[in-house]
């Protein structure tokens, strides 16, 4: 029993958090970030592969469904917790070891769950030969742009995903690898604009794109409130202009970033969305929206 309990701590020790931001919860998500970096925890973009399920923000009561689905994709043993204030993130936080070792709730949990505990979240018509295996929908036929008939598959994206505008909830309509139309079912709450806004828009993009170095050093000049004046903006700024050279970021992210942290510029204009998104690769479609996402102009939002 002994060396179970040393394992069990060492196992547990660093938990590793799939973090999710509720509608306007950006502030608290600021603060989880910054403290999962100061215990030296790993965040995961996979809920299937972290320990802990963490919501940032005041979960409406319509998204419960979609957090309960992130947490049916979590082995266990697994924890969940709900941070919608400042206040709570450090014992949320700490709590996590101690949850993760608790025998006989994680005994309960695994009875309870079952065998497919995602499949309540599939439509109703599933198992009526409408669907395929899994719930997606099988592709039908439009015509493309140059007149030829193509597959056409809907992608949701969102409203709960790591490293997403919290609610944002998007319906691609995909012609192979191309977005042929956009439809939003949800629109977000996000912090606008502002220093803070901006360095995290680049953070988020950077992560998403591999760069972890640089989304470090822009979560650093969110958490301190640097300017791009500062050696350390200017070089970050440097860096965004050559992976938008390089391609590693679609320009029109690369220029929504190095725009929202240009001090000299009065502002950013809105983006459009749906507009922005047409025509684009599916690949680049969740970097354009970290990059825009301090000023997004959703147009006809039609509520989920």
């Amino acid at each position: 029993m002994g060396l179970n309990r040393v394992l069990a701590r060492a196992a547990t020790a660093r938990p590793r958090v799939h973090l999710v931001e509720a509608p306007g919860g950006s502030p608290v998500r600021w603060a989880v970030e910054d403290a999962l970096e100061a215990r030296g925890w790993r965040r995961t973009p996979s809920p299937a592969a972290a320990d802990a399920l963490v919501v940032a923000g005041r979960l409406p009561d319509d998204l419960r469904d979609a957090a309960d689905l992130l947490w049916s994709q979590l082995p266990g043993p697994r924890v969940r917790r709900h941070v919608e204030a400042l206040a709570e993130v450090d014992g949320a936080l700490d709590t996590l070891p101690a949850a993760l070792r608790e025998r006989a709730a994680h005994r309960d949990d695994a009875r309870e769950r079952g065998g497919d505990e995602v499949s309540r979240f599939l439509p109703d018509d599933a198992e009526d030969g409408h669907m395929s295996p899994g719930g997606v929908p099988l592709a039908e036929g439009a015509e493309d742009r140059d007149g030829l008939e193509m597959d056409v598959l809907v992608h949701p994206l969102g409203p709960l995903l790591d490293r997403w505008p919290g609610g944002l909830e998007l319906r691609l309509a995909i012609h192979g690898d191309v977005v042929a139309d956009v439809a939003v079912q949800r629109a977000p709450v996000t912090a606008g604009a502002g220093p803070a806004a901006a360095w995290d828009a680049v953070s988020t993009t950077l992560a998403l794109a591999g760069d972890r170095r640089g989304a470090a050093e822009a979560s650093r000049l969110r958490r301190h409130g640097s300017s791009t004046t500062s050696a350390d903006g200017a070089r970050l700024r440097h860096r965004l202009r050559r992976w938008g050279r390089v391609g590693i970021l679609p320009p029109a992210a690369a220029g929504a970033l190095l725009a929202a942290t240009d001090t000299s510029s009065t502002g950013v204009p809105p983006t459009d969305l749906p507009a922005l998104l047409r025509g684009q690769d599916l690949s680049d479609v969740r970097l354009l929206v970290a990059a825009h996402a301090p000023a997004l102009l959703l147009g006809e939002a039609a509520r989920a």
